[in-house]
């Protein structure tokens, strides 16, 4: 790379797929000033430092370049005073950092979560059908990676744009073309599938569609298969839960008092993502005192508790 204009592409494969912006950077920094004693460091800090100091390396690089080939002044380097806390130089040195990339814009807080929910050009919810359960593709990642594609599930029988009109027993789509194969992502196939649209291999969350939520005798833990591997929530205002115990907890009560209410999928003001020890993600939509994950689902007291750890 000897173009610095070409610095926003290396840090986008550098950094595997993880985006440089505000929420990232709160991450990193959350992480850093809790330092757990009895736990290991998340597997993305040591992913995301090593990142950032090869970006240093690599301005620092181009900057020496620039000033061979140009009498143009170079930008001085910004020193900080002495006794200036270590937290205080690893918040400086990641808005640097960040900024200079050109991923964002300096910011006081946190961007709020956006929502993970994908739309399309020819289909306003794509979806995936597989025997009656339906899956709705996220936005993230643009690309599953191979290793944490499992079983092929099933292949797409029927690609259609008018997708409610399919009957619930077979494969469809409307976004995954006929003869597509469907991979089940590890000890999750009731919640999260795989599948190739337009060259790339895009994830897909089980949700309610056309007025079908579960399957037989299942419940809430059957079709949200994320106990023990949740490692951060964020809601739709950037606040973020790192802490296992509570992130564990939340779970166990939203499994154990959750209680279903409709097949239909609420779109409330508020969202809770969860990011998974695979680095997958999946989002539940909140209105009032009701989830929504694959139907609809009263629960008070995981939203109570929700609150009270996000405060």
């Amino acid at each position: 790379m000897n173009n610095l204009n070409e610095f926003p592409q290396w840090a986008d494969n550098a950094l595997g797929g993880l985006k440089a912006d505000d929420k990232l950077k709160y991450r990193i920094l959350q992480a850093a000033k809790e330092q757990p004693q009895t736990r290991k460091a998340p597997r993305w800090t040591y992913a995301v430092g090593t990142c950032l100091a090869a970006a240093v390396i690599v301005v620092g690089g181009i900057g020496l370049n620039m000033q061979q080939k140009s009498s143009e002044p170079v930008a001085p380097i910004i020193s900080t005073r002495a006794g200036v806390s270590a937290e205080e130089k690893l918040d400086t040195f990641a808005d640097e950092v960040f900024v200079a990339s050109g991923y964002v814009e300096e910011a006081d807080s946190v961007a709020p979560a956006s929502t993970l929910w994908a739309q399309d050009d020819q289909a306003d919810v794509p979806v995936i059908s597989v025997n009656g359960r339906c899956y709705r593709m996220l936005t993230t990642p643009m690309d599953v990676p191979v290793a944490l594609l499992g079983n092929q599930l099933a292949k797409v029988e029927s690609f259609t744009a008018d997708a409610s009109l399919q009957p619930s027993n077979t494969v469809f789509s409307n976004v995954v073309h006929a003869d597509m194969p469907v991979y089940a992502i590890p000890g999750m196939e009731n919640t999260l599938v795989a599948a190739q649209v337009n060259d790339h291999m895009r994830l897909f969350q089980r949700v309610s569609f056309n007025g079908h939520a579960l399957v037989g005798r299942e419940k809430l833990a059957d079709v949200l298969q994320i106990s023990g591997r949740v490692v951060m929530m964020t809601d739709e205002q950037g606040r973020c839960i790192f802490d296992q115990d509570v992130i564990d907890s939340l779970v166990a009560t939203l499994f154990a008092d959750a209680v279903y209410e409709a097949p239909g999928h609420i779109q409330g003001s508020r969202c809770l993502q969860l990011t998974l020890d695979n680095g997958l993600m999946l989002q539940l939509d909140i209105d009032r005192d009701s989830v929504s994950a694959c139907g609809t689902w009263s629960c008070p007291e995981f939203i109570n508790q929700l609150e009270s750890a996000l405060q």
